[in-house]
Order: structure tokens, then C-alpha cells, then sequence
């Protein structure tokens, strides 16, 4: 099996490649089908959803996904998202999170932080803690964004100074939905610290 993107004018295609039995073109789009399946469940087990749920999330995003393959030649399936530009600085860890605050400097500070509660190498609470005790940084609002549901982690973020606390969810549809409300309420109808700020910096795992 062989994973690769490509990248195009307005795209981001990202292939998934095997050598497999492959798949007739005439059965192309029949497999993105719910339940639809080429062969029985004793000769290839599976339930018939995964690339209909696949597609489905694909077209949610503005996307979609298909199929390239011949029979005996293996198959190529793909999914295109739309390129996008982003105005959110992104930290894949605490320690990232500090090292891109901490270079960001006084004069272009975000308008707001998410910060996930379980971060790798130091957590988001430890984060809001070091965003607390800077200067420049103090007044900055932090949303905490996460699957923690431990009343110590909530009451923690909050004695910390955390703004908000958001729940993930598990739906793509609601978490779609909370991301465009935080837009909304926070780089939209909420006035941050200073006048000269960047849009959204995001610490999540």
C-alpha cells in the first residue's frame, strides 16, 4: 500500500494505492454507495459504509472522492479538499505552542488561542498557565477545545483563566457547526486585547 498527496492550482488530493484485485469501472461509483458491496462478507468481510462515509465527508468539506482502477491492476482511491488559505497559526504540542506565542511578539498577538486540555510534551493547561504570567500575552482570550470531561481538568482551565471551555464533538456535522460559531462569536463579534492582532492561534491534538 502506498499513501501521497498532490497538490494542485485550487486542490489537495490525497491518494491511497494498492495492489490489489481491483475494481471494473463499470462498479466505479457503485462502491461509494451505503451498503453496496462487489464481493459477499465470507470472500472480503466489511459492512459496505466506509468509502460512502468517506465520500460523504469529502462533500461536506467541499471535496469529493473517487476512484481510479482496473480489474487484476490494483486500485487508486482518492480524496480532493479545496486548498484553502488559512489565518490560524497552528502548534501540533504545548512546547510548539509556546515557541510560536513567544515569536509572534507584542505587536502581533492573536485574537484568540484554542488550546486542547491533553497536548504532548506539555499539556494546555500548562500552556494557559505560561500565557498567564507573560505580560504581553496576559489579557489574550484562550478557548480550552477538548474531549476532556474530568471536572478537574474544567475547574483547573477555569482558576487558570481560561475564557471558555469547549467540548469536541464526536459528529462531523456538530463539529463543523461549533467551529463556524466560534468564528463567529470570537474574531467577528468579540473585541480582543490591543488593535493590531492576528486572527486564531490553535494548539490541538
Amino acid at each position: 500500500m502506498r499513501i501521497f498527496a498532490t497538490v494542485h492550482d485550487n486542490s489537495i488530493r490525497l491518494w491511497v494505492e494498492d495492489n490489489g484485485i481491483g475494481i471494473p469501472p463499470q462498479h466505479h461509483e457503485k462502491i461509494f454507495g451505503l451498503f453496496q458491496r462487489l464481493h459477499d462478507n465470507q470472500a472480503y468481510p466489511g459492512t459496505g459504509i466506509g468509502l460512502a462515509l468517506v465520500r460523504k465527508g469529502a462533500e461536506r468539506l467541499g471535496g469529493r472522492a473517487g476512484v481510479e482502477s482496473q480489474l487484476g491492476q490494483g486500485s487508486r482511491f482518492w480524496v480532493e479538499l479545496p486548498a484553502v488559505t488559512s489565518n490560524s497559526d497552528v502548534a501540533p504540542d504545548g512546547e510548539k505552542a509556546i515557541e510560536l506565542l513567544t515569536n509572534l511578539g507584542s505587536e502581533v498577538a492573536p485574537a484568540c488561542v484554542l488550546l486542547d486540555v491533553k497536548l504532548p510534551t506539555i499539556s494546555g493547561l500548562e500552556v494557559l498557565a505560561w500565557i498567564r504570567q507573560q505580560p504581553n500575552l496576559k489579557r489574550l482570550p484562550v478557548i480550552m477545545f477538548t474531549s476532556s470531561l474530568l471536572p478537574e481538568d474544567i475547574n483547573q482551565a477555569y482558576d487558570l483563566g481560561a475564557n471558555s471551555y469547549l467540548l469536541k464533538p464526536s459528529d462531523l456535522d456538530a463539529l463543523v457547526s461549533l467551529a463556524k460559531t466560534i468564528e463567529h462569536y470570537w474574531l467577528q463579534l468579540n473585541t480582543p486585547p490591543g488593535c493590531n492582532v492576528r486572527h486564531m492561534a490553535q494548539a490541538v491534538s
